[in-house]
């Protein structure tokens, strides 16, 4: 994948272009000027070409959108050069010179595609096509620069299209590899790489060689070279033998121009001397380059190998970290940890077993579980099991069961496993924590028993409340009915009269107060029954407000009863629960308010029917509401002082409406006062019910 280019690459400044451009011109130009005054014999193709190998080199390193310009510059350097030395005519350059744009463009075109992120020498595929394309493309050019010279009618030697083959295959063969790996970058990261002894002293011998080869011209000393090269290329990778076999090329090719060294030895014009010192340095690169790029290679796999051994000691300990946290871990758990097969065998036992279930781990591996779990709990924990392996997805849950402890006693445990699957998704084992929650279980039985005599006893008390009842109404309705005849006795004098008025009120008082405790009692144990019959709202909050109308007149107070036309239906409710409700939310209203109105309100609201009792008073500070409905609690005790009450009436307020499928609660008004409420199922009444009432 090619890396995205960054912002930079689309507005790189124009002095980039030109800088490169420029570089291309001068290289070329350069080493054009060089091959033909120091290489090039009357009629002849200059026998050294580095100028092709040298641009391939800057293209390959420049930014991609520069390097036709590149090849443009590089030409026009050709020529200039060749023009400027009066090598070629200045047309005849031209058309000469344009063979080596083709061999330019071909290797670009190739490596752009077969090569998009850059050569490497050291990997054999970028070796391969690069020798091949170093084969390639330099036969295309000495074709085309044969066919100029015979068009255009120029002398031409027999040995025409192997000069400009050999020389521009050495060049790009040994030259631009080398310039290749010399790059800046490459340098940089030569330098961090630590410089050893070993390394001079093998540069040293090779220069050291090539002088003892090419200084003298009596013995053919060529030998030499190879084992050199090899032994540079082994000692710094590629790298070291791009760069020998660029040095070697140097002092070799100067040497032969000047006319010393073995090539002298051979007969013939300084040409074909140059043509047999190329083919050697051709043969020098094809065994050099493959040895640099596999020791390269070798290098890389050692590289590689370490890391990776690394890699594996460091996974290795931390492997080995991880077991003792974990054995750590498992060794002082207080839960028990095993491992099963899904055969019920065990596998693996924490060393907490002993303190859970009284057996040693190793009285418990390699035996089942069946052979310890309770019967009547055994098919429970099979189906369990076997619900987790049949699929992955399935939800783990806990699971109690009892376990046989040594002493032959079943305690109870809460067991949770988990399935472990191998890479074809086929359970192979279950991992899971035990505990002992045969304490728990005790102290639930223990709760739930405590429980039910708290039914019980709450049961009797409300018997118990309910014969008191009986047996304290029974009394209390003869003094009331006897209270009530001395009260409207004409013979009683006025002291005894007054005494007569307060005895009344006191029993009332107590007559209300055992009611209320008995409907508490009934409420608090669920015995409360509720008797519902077909009522008309209507009428039953009529005869309601009713009962408070002589207080509040006394009070000075307006009494009005709202009934939204939604709620005037006759409905099923048990009348004297709702009119008690009622009741005490009057009573109350009318009691705390000093001045104003107390408002009645009946609706209905998501199919409950809605009592609302609204008044002026002085309301309930925030801080007091949330006890309201408490039992024994009241909004203000002073007030209660001096109005009287128990603190039960909202209490059994808040029960009846529970009672009878609702709920009661309160309300600051709007303008100040309060409002007390409640929502109570009541359900419409059945057509027939309806009319037979």
């Amino acid at each position: 994948m090619h890396k995205a280019p960054s912002f930079a690459t689309f507005h790189r400044p124009p002095l980039t272009a030109v800088t490169w451009t420029l570089v291309a011109f001068l290289a070329s130009a350069a080493c054009t000027g060089a091959s033909l005054a120091f290489a090039r014999e009357a009629g002849q193709f200059a026998a050294i070409w580095p100028a092709n190998a040298v641009i391939l080199a800057l293209m390959l390193r420049a930014p991609r959108p520069f390097r036709l310009w590149m090849i443009v510059a590089g030409y026009v350097g050709m020529v200039a050069a060749s023009s400027a030395l009066a090598a070629w005519a200045l047309g005849d350059a031209a058309v000469l010179y344009s063979a080596n744009v083709v061999e330019l463009l071909l290797c670009l075109a190739v490596l752009e595609r077969m090569a998009p992120r850059g050569l490497d020498f050291t990997r054999g595929r970028d070796l391969l096509l690069f020798c091949g394309l170093t084969m390639l493309a330099p036969a295309v050019s000495a074709s085309l620069s044969v066919l100029a010279v015979s068009v255009m009618g120029l002398p031409a030697s027999p040995w025409s299209w192997m000069i400009w083959f050999a020389r521009n295959l050495m060049g790009l063969l040994v030259v631009t590899p080398a310039l290749l790996m010399i790059s800046p970058r490459r340098m940089r990261t030569r330098r961090r790489r630590s410089w050893r002894w070993g390394d001079v002293l093998v540069g040293a011998l090779l220069l050291a060689v090539l002088a003892a080869v090419f200084s003298q011209s009596r013995y053919p000393l060529l030998f030499l070279i190879p084992p050199a090269l090899v032994l540079v290329a082994f000692r710094r990778g590629a790298f070291g033998g791009a760069l020998g076999l660029l040095v070697t090329a140097a002092v070799s090719m100067s040497a032969t121009v000047a006319q010393s060294g073995p090539i002298m030895l051979i007969p013939g014009s300084l040409t074909i001397r140059v043509l047999v010192l190329q083919g050697f340095l051709i043969a020098m690169a094809a065994s050099t380059l493959p040895v640099a790029a596999a020791l390269a290679r070798q290098r890389r796999l050692m590289i590689s190998l370490k890391k990776a051994r690394s890699r594996a000691d460091r996974h290795r300990r931390e492997a080995e970290a991880s077991e003792r946290r974990y054995r750590l871990m498992a060794d002082n758990a207080t839960d028990m940890i095993v491992r099963y097969a899904p055969s019920g065998r065990i596998l693996f036992v924490s060393p907490a077993s002993l303190q859970v279930q009284g057996y040693a781990p190793d009285a418990l591996i390699g035996r089942f579980l069946q052979d310890f779990i309770h019967p009547d709990d055994m098919q429970r924990l099979i189906e369990n099991a076997r619900r987790l392996m049949a699929s992955e997805e399935a939800e783990r849950r806990p699971i109690e069961f009892r376990s046989r402890m040594p002493d032959g006693e079943w305690h109870w445990f809460e067991t949770n496993p988990s399935v472990r699957r191998d890479d074809q998704g086929a359970p192979v084992e279950f991992i899971d924590v035990m505990r002992n929650i045969t304490a728990r279980k005790e102290a639930e039985a223990e709760l739930a028993a405590a429980r039910a005599a708290a039914g019980q006893a709450a049961i009797a008390k409300a018997d118990f409340l309910g014969a008191m009842n009986h047996e304290l109404r029974t009394p209390l309705t003869s003094i009331i009915g006897f209270s009530d005849l001395l009260v409207e006795s004409e013979a009683l004098p006025a002291a005894e009269h007054r005494y007569a008025e307060c005895v009344r009120l006191a029993a009332g008082n107590l007559f209300g107060l055992i009611n209320d405790i008995l409907d508490f009692s009934r409420i608090d144990s669920g015995s409360l029954r509720l008797e519902p019959e077909v009522v008309s709202p209507t009428d039953l909050f009529a005869e309601t407000i009713a009962l408070v109308e002589e207080a509040a007149r006394a009070k000075g107070l307006d009494l009005r009863l709202n009934i939204d036309p939604s709620a005037t239906a006759p409905v099923m409710v048990d009348p004297q629960r709702l009119r008690q409700i009622t009741l005490n939310f009057l009573a109350n209203a009318v009691k705390f308010t000093l001045q104003g109105a107390v408002t009645l309100t009946v609706s209905r609201v998501d199919g409950l029917l809605r009592v609302e009792v609204a008044d002026t008073g002085p309301g309930v500070d925030e801080n007091q509401r949330a006890a309201l409905f408490e039992r024994f609690s009241q909004g203000d005790n002073s007030r209660t002082r001096s109005h009287g009450g128990t603190g039960l009436g909202l209490a059994i307020c808040r029960g009846l409406a529970l009672a009878m499928g609702g709920q009661a609660g309160y309300s600051p008004g709007a303008r100040g006062g309060s409002i007390f409420w409640c929502e109570v199922a009541a359900p419409a009444a059945p057509m027939e019910m309806e009319a037979a009432g």
